[in-house]
């Protein structure tokens, strides 16, 4: 079975004053959105080197991550437009070894991409917040009033939240305005919910989003319907709240507890007939009457994924195992990410500055190469020059 290769380990490098970190034969999905020429700061991709495509990088306000590709025909620069898309989707989580994808896994082909230290590196090279709550994450929402948890799922069609002791049904989150970023949930952020649906394969996450049905208007409706998704409205999304005064961009932990705030009302935690669900509630109002534990929540997945540094291996473990403080979890004293493969970062030691050989656009594997095949043919004449010697003194 094929496996993918390790990041390689990165290096320093400073570009006219300025601080980047480099990762060798490291690349996003190379030339396609949103990632491709038109995405670049210039919306081109230009044929200069390694160095000159840091630095146009470098000149923009819009910049701060970008990779570049040499082919044996031309360079390809992409000094990427980051400013507004990427607040803070780290770029760490697009990157993989060249080797594999198919444009750039020719031994021909060196790519290399560059990060910003003051926007990427400002405490650790590698983005330490397991604990964040990320688009995407399946999650359950779980209640302050009694520690009741909800997922979605459909009564008579219709979407609705209900009691699942934690695990049975779940609910992903999704950012209503972009799927592609690996990006973090913050508050005051709009975010609508892909629900599990039984299918002829089995019960499946679907590409359905949910918004209040137009009879939620009428006080504690527990329905929801599935977004039009070619005509979206502003009420489709639920805004997260914080009961606590945070920054507007403060990103959302686990151990947080928020209000779920729709078009018309709150989300709240209520008996509806024999049954506990989740209801809009358009009588309260925090300000007026205070915070109701029935009304706050917080997202719940204690056997979330993730994965530390073990005697230079990547292990994985569970959310409910770790320690956490604010959007970090550690585990056995070691950090832990939310990538499968730790970024590649077991086997690595120190990270210094990068080769004068890797910037004038020689690959990490190339470089050894080079090395080995020079040790090679050193080896070899070396070996001839004894044999000769040896012959000359039988023969004396």
């Amino acid at each position: 079975m094929s496996r993918n290769k390790n990041l390689t380990k990165p290096c320093f490098k400073n570009v006219e004053g300025n601080g980047w970190i480099i990762f060798p034969d490291s690349i996003p999905p190379p030339l396609q959105h949103p990632k491709d020429c038109p995405d670049a700061v210039e919306s081109i991709c230009p044929d200069v080197d390694l160095n000159e495509c840091i630095l146009k990088c470098a000149e923009s306000d819009r910049c701060d991550f970008g990779y570049h590709i040499k082919t044996p025909k031309r360079n390809y620069c992409l000094p990427l437009y980051t400013s507004d898309y990427y607040p803070d989707a780290n770029p760490l989580y697009y990157l993989k070894n060249k080797d594999d994808f198919e444009k750039t896994k020719s031994k021909n082909v060196i790519a290399t991409s560059f990060l910003d230290t003051k926007i990427w590196a400002k405490n650790n090279i590698l983005p330490d917040e397991a604990n964040a709550v990320f688009y995407g994450d399946i999650v359950s929402l779980k209640n302050n009033r009694d520690g009741k948890t909800f997922g979605l799922t459909r009564d008579g069609g219709s979407p609705i939240f209900v009691e699942n002791n934690g695990y049975t049904d779940y609910l992903k989150l999704k950012n209503i305005y972009s799927s592609e970023l690996v990006d973090k949930i913050q508050y005051g952020d709009s975010v609508s919910f892909q629900i599990k649906q039984k299918t002829d394969k089995g019960f499946e996450n679907t590409s359905e989003v949910l918004t209040e049905k137009d009879s939620g208007i009428n006080n504690d409706s527990p329905a929801f319907e599935d977004i039009n998704q070619s005509v979206q409205t502003n009420n489709e999304k639920f805004i997260i709240i914080p009961t606590r005064k945070f920054n507007s961009d403060k990103t959302v932990n686990y151990s947080d507890d928020f209000l779920l705030r729709t078009a018309i009302g709150y989300l709240e935690n209520k008996k509806v007939g024999e049954d506990y669900k989740l209801v809009v509630n358009n009588n309260y109002d925090p300000k007026v009457d205070g915070l109701k534990d029935s009304f706050v929540h917080s997202f719940y997945n204690d056997d979330k994924p993730l994965y530390y540094c073990q005697n230079g291996k990547c292990t994985r473990e569970t959310l409910g195992n770790a320690k956490t403080k604010g959007i970090r979890a550690m585990y056995n004293g070691n950090v832990a990410y939310t990538r499968s493969d730790c970024f590649g970062s077991c086997a690595w030691k120190s990270i210094g500055n990068c080769s004068n050989g890797l910037m004038s656009g020689e690959s990490v594997g190339s470089t050894t190469k080079t090395h080995f095949s020079t040790m090679c043919i050193v080896l070899i004449i070396a070996v001839v020059l004894l044999v000769l010697i040896a012959i000359g003194v039988v023969f004396m």
